[in-house]
């Protein structure tokens, strides 16, 4: 990892808020942080680490997206019981830029569309017979 603190603040040789995110997963995965506690609030992180309050939302938010984290307003944000699934996500998401996540819903959007052409195209009496039962269940459970 990165890291490195002079006097409590970061180096810039990383985007601040990817040192922050770094820097609060590293303490959820190594234990520092068990799920059900309490991370320390915007004002401490910010003097633990030498950072706005922009640039610690910010980590916040991509903690969220990232699963490892969820904000109860007014009380706090807690630690969430993390999965592997969810360590890929925040390394994944880190580098992300909104042209990034465009093309990736493009190219789902393009891609998704030929698959649902092709499993419509070629279904069978059974398929729909199994689609008509699951809706159906699902309406069920709604009401």
């Amino acid at each position: 990892m990165l890291l490195a603190r002079a006097s409590g603040a970061f180096r810039r040789s990383r985007n601040l808020t990817e040192e922050v995110v770094a820097d609060l997963s590293e303490r959820i995965r190594s234990g520092a942080f068990q799920p059900g506690d309490k991370l320390p609030t915007e004002s401490e992180i910010m003097a633990q680490l030498g950072v706005s309050r922009t640039v610690v939302r910010e980590s916040i938010s991509r903690l969220q997206a990232a699963r490892l984290v969820q904000t109860r307003h007014g009380i706090g944000t807690f630690v969430l019981e993390p999965s592997d699934q969810d360590r890929f996500q925040i390394e994944a998401a880190g580098e992300l830029t909104v042209r990034d996540v465009m093309a990736i819903l493009e190219l789902r959007i393009s891609l998704e569309a030929e698959a649902a052409g092709l499993a419509a195209a070629r279904r069978s009496e059974e398929n729909l017979k199994q689609m008509r039962h699951a809706l159906d269940e699902f309406e069920r459970h709604i009401a």
